[in-house]
């Protein structure tokens, strides 16, 4: 019996396919003393890119950190920004130190708050996870100087805390200079006129916990397309003349659905997730009534079993329902897979083992196709997947160092070399915000370069720069 990875609900599921790879922690100094030493054990490897109170730490990939030449006061925060591939990292244990000497360990429960920051579907997602619980603040990824938008926020209490369901419908959030209680779940804004702004967590006592930096969109604003298509349970943008301290009524072919976030320009909308085809999408401010056309696909992905042994492989079956609503000047389909979990699995016959794009042609009925993953330690794994139409196509060439290897004849002591050329093609849809994210092909196969040394040492530091300038593509590549 086939099982099913995953269940594409709206609102509840809205980060499965997030490409956030950044997460921001904040650790507050709880031992009574000024300390000017910080000491982080991860549940994951992790690259550290930021810290705000001390200037030196390791930027290298590790699962251990070590912060110094700064000062954070009793009762005063550090944050410290971390970028990762594959699952969330969780931080296992901190302490605190003064000159070298352990002035106190860090309460993991009490005195860490991390904020992760996720783009998908339409939205920008900022998780605030604390000892207390979670609060989620889905905002339009759309925001621009000047706007006033709307989100929706979700405060989610620990169930093993009494006291999380007064501590975060305490929490405020500020947005430009709009302050409001996550116990409201509706949050409105004016964001001002500068091209950055941030969202601010503050504990009941005023305390900053959280911050998440919002760059504002500034590329010139794109008509929208023809074509509405959006994936069943999936949130879904729509074009429509807005104004965001108002909320309307949306019904979805004879479903009220919410209202997640807004502009000026677009709402987003919850979606059902038992809907494909054509879809009428009445909107209905004030006594002003509009009607909106889209199309509804769905994804499907099946899978014997989620749980593998290291070196087993499994197939993945991926069906696409619903392309038979769209005739044939519909813009392209494709299907994005996302391996959630490169630490444990990779997609066969993948440039990077973490990415895999198909292709459709709109007109076709129902489409389907198989990927192979395979294990490369025992464990289970996930894997999102996303339809996008109307995609960005922006374009990059890139040479990946395929294969590398040392070693030594008659001529003295070599490095070899092979770069293969690839070409990418971004497949988020057109007008996204933020980086671009390319699906690749392999283009051209290079020829083998042997370079010759004249003692090993030499060799091994060439070396050594090519692992690094192999592992730095490789990160960039799996985007």
């Amino acid at each position: 019996m086939k099982r099913l990875l995953q269940t594409l609900l709206g609102i509840a599921i809205l980060a499965s396919f997030a490409s956030a790879d950044t997460d921001s922690f904040t650790f507050t100094n709880n031992t009574g003393k000024d300390a000017n030493d910080l000491h982080i054990e991860w549940s994951r490897a992790v690259t550290v890119t930021k810290c705000d109170k001390f200037k030196k730490f390791n930027d290298k990939e590790r699962s251990n950190s070590d912060f110094s030449k700064g000062d954070v006061a009793k009762g005063d925060t550090c944050e410290v920004t971390v970028t990762y591939d594959g699952t969330d990292p969780k931080v296992k244990s901190f302490y605190w130190t003064k000159d070298g000497k352990n002035i106190g360990n860090g309460s993991v429960k009490d005195d860490l708050a991390s904020v992760s920051t996720a783009n998908t579907d339409g939205l920008t997602i900022i998780t605030l996870t604390t000892g207390a619980g979670t609060i989620k603040t889905y905002l339009p990824d759309d925001m621009r100087p000047g706007d006033t938008i709307s989100g929706t926020v979700i405060a989610t209490p620990d169930p093993k805390n009494a006291e999380a369901g007064s501590v975060l419908s305490g929490t405020v959030l500020q947005l430009g200079e709009t302050r409001s209680s996550a116990k409201n779940t509706m949050l409105i804004a004016g964001l001002g006129t500068a091209a950055l702004t941030h969202l601010i967590f503050k504990s009941p006592d005023g305390h900053v916990i959280g911050t998440c930096p919002l760059p504002l969109n500034q590329s010139p604003i794109s008509d929208p397309s023809g074509w509405i298509i959006g994936q069943s349970g999936r949130p879904l943008t729509i074009p429509f003349k807005n104004d965001p301290t108002k909320l309307p009524m949306v019904n979805f072919s004879g479903k009220e659905v919410p209202v997640i976030a807004g502009t000026p320009r677009c709402l987003v909308i919850g979606t059902p997730s038992d809907h494909t085809g054509a879809a009428d999408i009445q909107i209905t401010a004030g006594s002003q009534t509009s009607t909106v056309k889209a199309t509804m696909l769905k994804l499907e992905l099946t899978a014997p079993k989620t749980s593998l042994l290291r070196g087993e492989q499994v197939t993945i079956e991926a069906k696409i329902i619903g392309l038979d609503a769209l005739s044939t000047s519909a813009p392209p389909i494709q299907v994005v897979l996302k391996n959630l979990t490169p630490e444990t699995i990779s997609f066969i016959n993948s440039p990077t083992g973490n990415r895999v794009v198909q292709e459709f042609k709109p007109g076709s009925g129902t489409a389907q196709f198989k990927v192979t993953v395979q294990a490369s330690q025992p464990g289970t794994f996930s894997v999102a997947g996303e339809i996008v139409a109307d995609n960005c196509g922006e374009t990059k060439t890139i040479e990946k160092i395929e294969r590398l290897s040392k070693g030594k004849d008659d001529k003295g002591f070599f490095v070899k070399i092979r770069r293969d050329t690839y070409e990418g093609k971004c497949h988020k849809k057109k007008g996204h915000t933020g980086d671009h994210s390319y699906s690749w092909k392999k283009s051209k196969s290079g020829d083998e370069e042997v370079k010759y040394f004249d003692t090993e040492k030499e060799r091994d530091d060439y070396y050594k720069e090519m692992e690094a300038a192999k592992a730095k593509i490789e990160k960039e590549m799996a985007g």
